[in-house]
């Protein structure tokens, strides 16, 4: 990447890690927390949990105005894929094993290098174009079940391939925004706003009451907005050197494992063979991505 320091490299893989680490303790917090809010009042209350932590944040880095004109567009196609992203999100998780489903958002990686080469002009290797060809192959090994007649693809697990393209849609869209906004303002505008749509949403139809979390749900509500917010500080400090797709792949060749592991440990999952072959097939794709 033109203009950053192997070191900047270095430290935007460690952000990377970070992130990854994160969002796989997010995906479990709202796999259980799908079981007791529907999806619009949970992601709208997650947003009015999140947005006063990056508020904090931009506060204490001092972040300057922000630049509504040159903010408007980025800003846009961000709230509108990630709004998208987060309600099919937890519909395609209320539909497939945690295991079947994640894995999908390793097409993320994939989407992100073909979206990145238009928007920001970040142009693919040849190894990049590789591992398109092996994540997408895996994805599909993932979402099509033999034996089913004409309704043989699992819709929770397509669902998410749908979260994956609105994802990397995010991200190309965050990296865009990170060159007119700093990354605590953008935070803090995206999910107020975020929350402020769907709330909205919900008031049309006299449904505000929902926006509460369960009080059994509490502790976990807490730990999913925590982890997210960190997760999402970490994801915006990798994009500042590394290409959008390169991050993506990262962060997903640890999310791939850990979901096949997370969901046999806390969700008792049973992975078969073509759960273990896809993740197999995925880590090589999404690493040869960063070659």
């Amino acid at each position: 990447m033109a203009g950053v320091t192997e070191s900047g490299v270095s430290i935007g893989w460690a952000w990377t890690l970070l992130a990854a680490i994160g969002w796989s303790a997010f995906d479990v917090a709202r796999k259980r927390l799908v079981a007791s809010m529907a999806p619009v009042p949970l992601t709208a209350a997650l947003g009015f949990a999140q947005a006063p932590l990056f508020a904090a944040w931009a506060l204490a880095a001092g972040d300057p105005p922000l630049d509504p004109a040159a903010y408007a567009l980025p800003g846009s196609v961000v709230l509108v894929a990630n709004t998208a992203a987060c309600l099919l999100f937890f519909w395609s998780l209320a539909q497939a094993d945690l295991g079947r489903a994640i894995p999908m958002l390793s097409l993320t990686p994939a989407w992100s290098v073909v979206i990145a080469a238009v928007w920001l002009d970040e142009r693919p290797s040849s190894s990049a174009l590789a591992g398109i060809a092996l994540v997408v192959a895996a994805a599909a090994l993932l979402a099509f079940r033999p034996g089913r007649g004409p309704g043989r693809w699992d819709r929770g697990v397509v669902g998410m391939a749908g979260v994956a393209l609105l994802w990397a849609i995010t991200s190309v869209g965050d990296k865009a925004a990170l060159a007119v906004v700093p990354g605590g303002t953008h935070a803090a505008v995206q999910t107020i706003a975020l929350a402020l749509l769907l709330s909205a949403w919900l008031a049309s139809r006299g449904g505000l009451a929902s926006l509460r979390p369960p009080a059994a749900s509490l502790r976990t509500f807490a730990l999913g907005t925590v982890v997210s917010v960190a997760a999402l500080g970490c994801q915006l400090a990798a994009l500042g050197s590394l290409q959008v797709g390169v991050m993506e792949a990262g962060k997903r060749a640890f999310g791939v494992v850990a979901a096949v592991a997370l969901g046999r440990w806390l969700f008792h999952e049973r992975p078969g063979r073509r759960e273990w072959l896809a993740a197999a097939l995925m880590v090589p794709g999404v690493v040869l991505l960063t070659a």
